[in-house]
């Protein structure tokens, strides 16, 4: 299936690249590490800093 609208914003792309960083930043570390990468992700992008 052919599209037949020009796209500005490429949502699948968008994806992968989120996905390749977070490869990358997590490659090597122990599962407790990894969790407390996304621990810190979460904290980060939270309104008041605090997982809710």
């Amino acid at each position: 299936m052919k599209t037949t609208t020009k796209k500005d914003y490429d949502c699948v792309q968008s994806v992968r690249k989120v996905r390749e960083r977070i490869a990358k930043d997590t490659e090597g570390k122990s599962p407790k590490e990894i969790l407390e990468y996304f621990r810190r992700k979460k904290n980060k992008n939270t309104r008041f800093g605090k997982g809710q």
